[in-house]
């Protein structure tokens, strides 16, 4: 099993009814490559220069989440499951699958698709959402679920709608050939104080 984590805040007094209103990022200028060279990331803040506007941690922070949550992984026994479709699926390959840009083009994605329900928001609702999915053989992403709920609805929701409009990644490979891959991808939203 794959896994990633991205914390998401938002400004309780933003609405996400808009399109401005989608948590961003400042623009990077070079992904090509970013995950070769971690140092220069240590502190590049993420959001726009809008005080008000939706931030979550530092890139390298999110780095280390991934690193972490992926050790952690490679002790599970089972490495592989039938699925519904009848698809042979893996939980770890030896090159697992990646979104197309590395991982700061999938915070880069995140901070720019997720929007904060407003109900949640209007609550002040904050929680984790643990999506799971399966990167095909092609790179596509399918069977989209959360498999540990935040604990509101609307954030499991959006969390999911997030996750089913990624572009494709690049698939798992095992002994040379693309597989479907397992990867479940923690998206905590969190108010901004």
């Amino acid at each position: 099993m794959a896994l990633s984590f991205a914390v998401l805040s938002c400004n309780p007094d933003r609405s996400a009814e808009s399109e401005e209103d989608t948590i961003e990022m400042e623009e990077m200028d070079d992904i090509d490559g970013m995950d070769d060279d971690y140092d220069d990331m240590d502190d590049l803040e993420v959001g726009p220069e809008d005080p008000n506007a939706g931030v979550i941690e530092t890139f390298d922070e999110f780095q280390e989440d991934l690193k972490d949550a992926t050790s952690e992984l490679k002790t599970e026994a089972e490495n592989t499951y039938e699925d519904a479709k009848g698809r042979t699926v893996y939980t770890m390959v030896s090159d697992m699958p990646s979104y197309e840009g590395g991982d700061a083009a999938m915070f880069r994605y995140l901070q720019r698709n997720v929007k904060y329900p407003s109900e949640a928001r209007n609550n002040n609702v904050e929680g984790t959402s643990y999506v799971q999915f399966i990167v095909d053989t092609d790179g596509g992403v399918d069977n989209v679920e959360v498999v540990k709920t935040s604990g509101d609805i609307t954030l499991d929701e959006e969390a999911i709608r997030v996750v089913q409009s990624m572009p494709d990644w690049k698939p798992g490979m095992q002994n040379g050939a693309p597989v479907n891959v397992r990867y479940i991808l923690p998206i905590k939203f969190q108010m901004k104080s």
